[in-house]
């Protein structure tokens, strides 16, 4: 058995690919063993002090169309 580790196998089509044929289960698991690797590298992700409404007013506007 021969791996191909080519750079087209490292294009996000690839990647996307690979993970769509991963069953719910491991999908799950993939998004949790990234999101530890993220905050391993990143702590202040857990303070979540990211989450606050926006200070201003917003108004969404649309066009009639006759």
């Amino acid at each position: 058995m021969r791996l191909d580790r080519g750079f087209q196998h490292e294009s996000i089509e690839a990647k996307a690919k690979w993970f769509a044929a991963l069953s719910v289960e491991e999908r799950l698991s993939q998004m949790s063993a990234f999101y530890e690797l993220a905050v391993a590298l990143n702590p202040k992700l857990r303070e979540g002090t990211d989450d606050h409404r926006p200070g201003a007013v917003v108004r969404v506007l649309s066009l009639r169309r006759d």
